[in-house]
């Protein structure tokens, strides 16, 4: 009897291992990828998110007429973005006061469009107006290092 107890324990040892073994793997294999790095050029990043947001906004402004495909959309970016390194290493300087004027200006036209600010904001996919505002600044200073 003693020896059947032990052989007991040990089949309910492996069958717990092997259950917590499924599990894990099956943990690993849910992990979603949230975004990824597509470029780096100098200091500057483009992430998957911004060939897509950058994407969306070329067929907005255009109202669906102009159809680009992720390849172009990533050529175009990586040209900014090198014309925005160039910028920086050639020390051209760009104001803050500069920046803040075309960001707040951005701003009002985009109410303009959506008729308030919190639509504005909701449409864009931020949380508050300071998170666009500052998503807002730095491509405004990248766009007038441009």
């Amino acid at each position: 009897m003693p020896h059947k107890t032990t052989i007991l324990k040990y089949i309910k040892a492996q069958f717990i291992i092997a259950f917590l073994s499924i599990i894990a793997i099956q943990t690993n294999a849910q992990q979603i990828k949230i975004d990824g790095v597509a470029v780096v050029i100098g200091k500057n990043i483009v992430l998957d998110s911004d060939i897509d947001k950058f994407k969306q906004e070329v067929e907005l402004r255009s109202e669906g007429k102009v159809k680009i495909s992720n390849c172009e959309m990533l050529e175009e970016l990586m040209q900014q973005k090198l014309i925005a390194h160039h910028a920086v290493i050639d020390s051209v300087t760009v104001s803050d006061a500069e920046v803040n004027a075309r960001v707040d200006r951005s701003i009002q036209f985009f109410t303009q469009q959506y008729g308030d600010v919190k639509k504005v904001v909701k449409a864009y996919g931020f949380n508050d107006l300071e998170d666009l505002k500052k998503e807002l600044y730095t491509v405004q200073k990248e766009n007038v290092l441009i």
